[in-house]
C-alpha cells in the first residue's frame, strides 16, 4: 500500500462525513437539485452536482468506465463516485483532514474545499485555497506559465505543505476564514443563497 493509500485509509472515518455530506439534501439544496441551469450561472448545466465536464474528466482518470452523455443518465452510483473522484480525490481531502490537529481546530476548512469544488469547480476552489494560504502565510503558490504567474489550482506538495505550516502555526482559522472572504467576492454570487451558505463556513 503506497503513502497516499495508508494517508487514505488512516483518515477515512473521519473524512467520510465531509463526501456523505454530498448526500444530505437538506443542507445542500443547490448542487443535489435534478438538473440546474441558471442563466446567470457561469458554470455548466448541472444533475444533481454533476455537470458534463465532470463526466469527462472522471473518463480520463478511469478511461474503462462507460458512462453516458447526458448527465441525467447517470445512475446514482455513478454519480456518487464521480463526487469523490472530481469533488473530494482530487483535491486531496483525505491527505488534508489528516493534518494534525486540523480536524479538531478547523473542521470546516476541507468541507469547505469540497463545498467549493462542486459549486466553482475543482481547479477554481483550488486556487482559492492557494490564494488564501498566500494571503494568510505569504508563500507564493503561484507557477509560472507562459511567463507569467499564475494559480493552478492544484492541490498538491506544495500547497499540502502550506497547509501543515499553517497547522504548525495555528492559524488555519485565518485560512479557511480567508477563503469565505474569497468566495463571498462579486464574480461568485451567481447562485441564489450563495453568501448564507458560504457564510456557514466561517470558524469564529
Amino acid at each position: 500500500m503506497d503513502r497516499r493509500m495508508l494517508l487514505f485509509a488512516a483518515s477515512a472515518l473521519i473524512v467520510s462525513p465531509l463526501f456523505a455530506a454530498v448526500h444530505a439534501e437538506e443542507s445542500r439544496t443547490i448542487y443535489v437539485r435534478p438538473f440546474e441551469s441558471l442563466a446567470h450561472d457561469r458554470g455548466a448545466i448541472t444533475s444533481l452536482g454533476v455537470s458534463v465536464r465532470s463526466i469527462r474528466y472522471f473518463e480520463k482518470q478511469n478511461p474503462n468506465e462507460d458512462l453516458p452523455d447526458d448527465q441525467r443518465q447517470l445512475t446514482s452510483q455513478q454519480r456518487s463516485d464521480i463526487r469523490r473522484g472530481e469533488f473530494f480525490d482530487r483535491q486531496r481531502i483525505p491527505e488534508i483532514a489528516a493534518i494534525p490537529g486540523l480536524m479538531d481546530r478547523v473542521p470546516q476548512l476541507p468541507e469547505q474545499l469540497f463545498d467549493a469544488s462542486v459549486f466553482h469547480g475543482p481547479k477554481v476552489a483550488g486556487a482559492l485555497l492557494q490564494r488564501s494560504l498566500d494571503a494568510v502565510m505569504g508563500t507564493d503558490l503561484r507557477t509560472m506559465k507562459m511567463g507569467r504567474k499564475l494559480y493552478d489550482g492544484i492541490v498538491g506538495p506544495r500547497t499540502l505543505a502550506a497547509l501543515r505550516d499553517a497547522a504548525q502555526q495555528n492559524k488555519l482559522r485565518e485560512v479557511n476564514n480567508e477563503m469565505v472572504r474569497r468566495r463571498e467576492l462579486p464574480e461568485f454570487t451567481g447562485n441564489p443563497g450563495w453568501y448564507k451558505r458560504t457564510q456557514g463556513f466561517l470558524v469564529p
